[in-house]
């Protein structure tokens, strides 16, 4: 039995790790400036800036359709993207958007560039070698393509984002 203590709830999570604005490093559909947008609330106007970043000693395991950093070897490298949080309030929808399965994590994330810097990605809850985790690669373009919707369309087609 574990106790209330071992527990924390994700809004004292992030009230114990977050200061804003902090930089997150995300690695799954958050990559995506549409999905991104939506989850925060942010006007579409005014698209997410993310920026090439890596995290390294991690790695990259699915839990069905969904990527899920793990611990792996100290050499082991992820590459994916980081962005800037302004708010406790963003960081808590981002908490809620995760679900449960995923625990804030402190973690250095280096930058395109070289520069490093003191942030926050969702880790697994569980062990790198859980059993409802295997061996796979998220794909960021094969998730696109299973999300439809005219808005969906109009915010990535170059616009608004980017090609």
């Amino acid at each position: 039995m574990t106790s209330d203590n071992e527990h924390e709830s994700t809004q004292t999570r992030i009230k114990k790790h977050l200061r804003p604005p902090k930089l997150y490093f995300f690695y799954g559909s958050l990559m995506d400036p549409w999905q991104l947008t939506r989850v925060l609330g942010l006007r579409r106007s005014e698209p997410p800036v993310t920026t090439p970043a890596s995290i390294i000693g991690y790695s990259c395991k699915m839990w069905g359709p969904y990527p899920a950093i793990v611990e792996g070897p100290p050499d082991s490298v992820v590459q994916e993207v980081a962005y800037e949080v302004q708010t406790q309030n963003a960081a808590a929808k981002l908490a809620y958007y995760e679900t449960d399965a995923y625990e804030e994590h402190a973690c250095t994330i280096y930058l395109e560039g070289g520069e490093k810097v003191s942030g926050i990605t969702f880790k697994w809850q569980g062990d790198a070698d859980d059993e409802d985790l295997r061996d796979g690669v998220f794909s960021l373009q094969e998730w696109q393509k299973g999300v439809k919707g005219p808005s969906r369309r109009r915010l990535t087609s170059g616009k608004l984002f980017g090609a």
